[in-house]
């Protein structure tokens, strides 16, 4: 079979395995899809690394889905979405910073968006009040 065919075959068979909330399989299917390393278009191979990113979410692996999310974003840097979960990864690993960072983007490409206005702010008094205790423990 056509590489470019196996590709488009792995990834359709991750997604049913995600949709299925078959994290560990749906994993298995999108590292055997990635390591052809072939000239994909980019939106097909930024929706893969996207797709890897959410299931290792699931999983729990959040430093590997950040991995992901950033390789996503060099890929396609316009898909707020991409922004959106690897804020979330960085928000459950306390990289509060980093998760302000996307929050304003997020803002920048959905300014209607009031969720993530809320987001942003709450993020930016979470890091406020962690400062605080870190200094009082120090």
């Amino acid at each position: 079979m056509n590489r470019f065919f196996q590709f488009n075959d792995l990834y359709d068979k991750a997604e049913q395995f995600y949709e299925r909330k078959l994290y560990l399989i749906s994993l298995e299917y999108l590292n055997r899809a990635l390591s052809f390393e072939l000239p994909i278009s980019i939106t097909r191979l930024s929706k893969a690394f996207a797709l890897r990113g959410l299931v290792r979410m699931q999983l729990n692996q959040y430093l590997a889905s950040i991995i992901d999310f950033n390789k996503a974003i060099n890929l396609n840097p316009r898909d707020a979405s991409l922004y959106y979960y690897r804020h979330l990864s960085h928000s459950v690993l306390s990289q509060y910073d980093e998760a302000i960072e996307d929050c304003k983007k997020l803002v920048f490409l959905e300014p209607e968006d009031e969720s993530h206005k809320e987001s942003l702010k709450s993020l930016e008094e979470i890091l406020k009040l962690n400062k605080r205790f870190n200094e009082l423990n120090e």
